[in-house]
């Protein structure tokens, strides 16, 4: 039988990986509102254009100054976008390390378990915590 320490440590595991599968849904939903804004500004984009054909806008500046708030909109957007799906690929890639680590030392801990028996223990037990 595997020891707690080790059970323990994946039950931390599964937990942060339950809150991650959490808050990739909150970031879905963050996405769809940037695909959102975006189809928003499209449109802006298209009246934008129409005004400049209609020579509804003539000054220069004013045009200028009008697509670049486009522009930055669309560019903050996806920069906020950007870095919560960044924070989220980080934080996967550190809990697949720490699995990695965690099955590598169980292995050493207990050579002769094989890893279908390992796995089974340590799912076994998260399903006792209620956590699968």
């Amino acid at each position: 039988m595997i020891q707690e320490i080790f059970l323990k440590k994946a039950v931390q595991i599964r937990k942060e990986y339950l809150k991650l599968k959490y808050d990739i849904g909150f970031y879905e939903n963050s996405i769809k509102d940037l695909l959102k804004m975006i189809e928003s500004k499209s449109k802006e984009l298209g009246d934008f254009k129409e005004d400049l054909d209609k020579s509804k806008i003539t000054d220069a500046d004013v045009a200028k100054s009008r697509l670049l708030k486009i522009i930055m909109d669309i560019e903050s957007e996806y920069n906020n976008s950007n870095f919560q799906i960044n924070k989220i690929d980080k934080d996967i890639d550190n809990l697949r390390k720490e699995e990695v680590e965690l099955f590598k030392q169980i292995k050493q801990r207990y050579p002769e378990m094989n890893d279908k028996d390992i796995k089974q223990e340590v799912q076994n037990y998260i399903e006792k915590m209620n956590l699968s």
